[in-house]
């Protein structure tokens, strides 16, 4: 794979789990029902954090395998 190409995954990865969890909640606001909002957003921070984690060890195995290593 291409760096570009794993740059631009690894971007929509965290984008789409935090996009998703977000709809959720503005929806929420939106139907007049009252959630925990802060306990809310720190479970989406954290859920946040585990996906960038990951992503980035993804990215970072892909593009170590990529390399020509007989330079």
């Amino acid at each position: 794979m291409e760096p570009a190409v794993i740059v631009c995954l690894g971007g929509i990865l965290p984008f789409g789990s935090i996009f998703i969890e977000m709809y959720f909640i503005f929806t929420s606001f939106w139907a007049y029902k009252i959630y925990y909002v802060y306990g809310f957003m720190m479970l989406v921070l954290v859920i946040l954090c585990i996906v960038t984690v990951c992503v980035t060890i993804v990215c970072t195995y892909f593009l170590l395998n990529a390399e020509d290593y007989r330079w």
